[in-house]
């Protein structure tokens, strides 16, 4: 019981110190007008700050269904460029056809290396030859990157006929009939 006495007087001692102070609202014009002057300056700066915030994400938004349609598009056109199935035998051809294509080309200075060794009866007549199979590679080469690429068949028989001029046939139209 004497401790809660002691507790009580010293509480209101304590009390008792603090009597004199109090509240006061002091009103300075000078004070308030440079709290609000900050306060407002802060709202500009945020909102400014907010808006830059608001076009990088914009932008960010854009960056990202850029690159997301980029991969796309890179994705679709590796897997236009594979193989499709039931391709395995025509792409072999494909294959087929560099390879020899450029044996003759690596094979012919070769050739013309050793022919000039050696010049024989018909060395003009080899030369001529060579250079004719040259030529008719290269043509036959130039025919299948066009027939390749869906483009236009030249017809033998038309050309004495219309001066060299194409027949107009695609290869899709020579194929499908």
């Amino acid at each position: 019981m004497e401790k809660s006495k002691l507790i009580l007087v010293l509480a209101m001692l304590l009390a008792s110190l603090n009597i004199q102070a109090g509240w006061r609202v002091v009103i300075d014009k000078r004070t308030m007008a440079t709290v609000t002057a900050n306060a407002v300056s802060q709202k500009i700066i945020e909102d400014k700050h907010n808006g830059r915030l608001d076009s990088i994400k914009s932008k960010q938004e854009k960056l990202m269904q850029y690159t997301a349609t980029m991969a796309s598009i890179k994705e679709l056109y590796q897997l236009s460029m594979q193989n499709i199935t039931g391709f395995g035998e025509e792409s072999k051809y494909y294959g087929e056809i560099v390879s020899l294509t450029a044996g003759i080309f690596k094979d012919v200075p070769i050739v013309l290396k050793q022919l000039g060794k050696s010049p024989g009866k018909n060395y003009v007549v080899c030369i001529n030859e060579m250079a004719n199979l040259v030529s008719e590679t290269e043509g036959l080469v130039h025919d299948f990157v066009d027939i390749v690429n869906n483009g236009r068949i030249r017809n033998p028989l038309k050309e004495g006929k219309n001066g060299g001029k194409d027949d107009g046939i695609t290869c899709s139209t020579a194929m499908n009939g």
